[in-house]
């Protein structure tokens, strides 16, 4: 009791005891909880008061500075539990410099959290270019297969046209506005509400995050319509050059398939393609026609790009004359009562006419030349030679032959 008196009695030693104790509270926290940093890297930057610059008519681009890294420093304690989404980063365009550069500014979401930003060295810099607006029709593509015996008809979309804003270089890179449908196994109308988007002049999807419309979809229908595979029919036209003949004209597809209503299908049986023109030729020609241009209303084609590849054949007429000996020339028909023999040194000439390719290279051999003497009897006899004739060649024999008949002795 007595030391207790004494301790309470001396107001210096009181004041000696809390400072101690303060400071030995200081010591622990510092040695549990102390002061240290945090580092925070590749922080996404908020930009704000954009409609600084939409107010005169520029869009900008970030060059450099969209994301931040930063250091805070703060008790451990408070730091540990600290995240990325616990601070504000921003850059402001209202404080942007004649160069366009931006500082982001960082601070806690929490006022109240005692940290101090330690290290922030971040700046954003923009590069600013005019805004331009544009109107774009808008494109249907369509992806995915129609279920076999159908096609795709008429494809609508509404509105056709679309206005689009966003800085003046990319708005001039645009070639098309294009919305894409499914289609897979569809046997019927599709209707559906599809995203626009565009497209530079080599295909290439364009930064659609820089552009703004007046209309971010559109209302799509896609026609499915019944196939039906047609005939196709070519016909010339004219009469090739004097001296050359048409031997022939090949085309190919023979066939293609149409689409359309039934009534429309019913109606069609097949294609006809009456413009090949062959006056005047002399030589082989080729052909090319876009069926499109060929089907009745209200046809569609499956291939829409489909052609009719036609090939016409001409061949110039030439004549010669062949001479014929007597071991080129067969008896046939003959009675086993008679015995048929030509006369000696038996020659025959024989005009042909044909396809130069043909004539050029034709020899005695080749023209099957014959005499019919089954109806013949005991005598001498001038006769007809007939000579091979067919599609590509004509022959007249110029001269007849003497053929003896001989009555066969009894034995």
């Amino acid at each position: 009791m007595k030391n207790k008196k004494n301790f309470l009695s001396n107001p210096g030693l009181m004041v000696l005891s809390f400072i101690l104790a303060i400071t030995l509270w200081l010591v622990v926290a510092n040695v549990d909880n102390p002061v240290t940093t945090k580092q925070f890297r590749d922080v996404d930057v908020t930009i704000l008061n954009e409609n600084v610059l939409s107010n005169i008519n520029k869009v900008y681009e970030v060059v450099s500075g969209a994301q931040a890294s930063f250091t805070v420093k703060g008790r451990r304690s408070v730091l540990d539990n600290m995240t990325a989404e616990d601070f504000r980063v921003v850059a402001d365009l209202a404080h942007m410099s004649e160069v366009y550069a931006i500082p982001i500014e960082i601070s806690p979401k929490n006022e109240a959290v005692d940290v101090e930003i330690y290290k922030n060295e971040n700046t954003m810099v923009l590069s600013l270019e005019d805004e331009l607006t544009d109107t774009c029709a808008v494109t249907v593509v369509t992806e995915g297969e129609v279920m076999d015996g159908y096609a795709i008809g008429e494809k609508e979309v509404k509105p056709n046209i679309v206005s689009v804003t966003g800085p003046q270089s990319m708005v001039h890179k645009i070639k098309e506005a294009r919305v894409t449908v499914d289609v897979e196994h569809a046997s019927s109308e599709v209707t559906d509400q599809c995203e626009v988007q565009y497209y530079d002049g080599n295909g290439e999807l364009l930064d659609q995050a820089r552009l703004s419309t007046d209309y971010k979809s559109v209302d799509v229908t896609v026609q499915v319509l019944k196939t039906k595979s047609v005939s196709v029919v070519v016909n010339t036209t004219g009469t090739v050059a004097k001296g050359y003949d048409l031997e022939n004209v090949n085309y190919e597809p023979q066939t293609i398939d149409i689409a359309g209503t039934s009534e429309v299908l019913a109606s069609v049986n097949e294609i006809s393609i009456n413009d090949v023109d062959i006056s005047g030729l002399k030589e082989d020609t080729e052909y090319s026609f876009k069926v499109a241009d060929y089907v009745p209303e209200g046809v569609v084609l499956t291939d829409a790009e489909q052609k009719i590849m036609v090939t016409v054949k001409v061949g110039q007429i030439i004549s010669k004359d062949i001479i014929l000996t007597g071991n080129y020339i067969n008896l046939a028909g003959g009675q086993a009562k008679y015995k048929y023999e030509l006369v000696k040194d038996v020659t025959v000439k024989v005009k042909v006419t044909g396809y130069r390719d043909v004539i050029t290279s034709m020899q005695a051999s080749d023209l099957d030349a014959m005499v019919d003497v089954s109806k013949l009897t005991a005598g001498d006899h001038l006769c007809t030679v007939s000579v091979r004739q067919d599609d590509v060649l004509s022959a007249v024999a110029l001269d007849k032959v003497k053929v003896k008949v001989n009555k066969m002795q009894k034995k």
